[in-house]
């Protein structure tokens, strides 16, 4: 992935992370609040493994799941 690329997906899981962080549902696991940044970062390596290997062309599909988390807090 170029660096251009990545940095689309940093900023913008920067920005879905800001929302997250505040619409997570509560767990019992995490009683001080869950991170949302981390919540995506986990996702993302869960759906895609290394994120910066990924191809050029997966950028729109990494985007897309991004912007379905937030939109799918539970």
């Amino acid at each position: 992935m170029n660096e251009q690329n990545w940095q689309r997906i940093t900023h913008t899981v920067g920005v879905a992370g800001d929302i997250l962080t505040k619409t997570l549902p509560f767990s019992p696991r995490h009683p001080n609040g869950r991170n949302g940044y981390a919540h995506i970062w986990v996702c993302l390596r869960n759906r895609y493994g290394d994120v910066k290997q990924l191809d050029d062309n997966m950028v729109n599909d990494v985007l897309s799941f991004i912007q379905w988390l937030v939109e799918n807090p539970k």
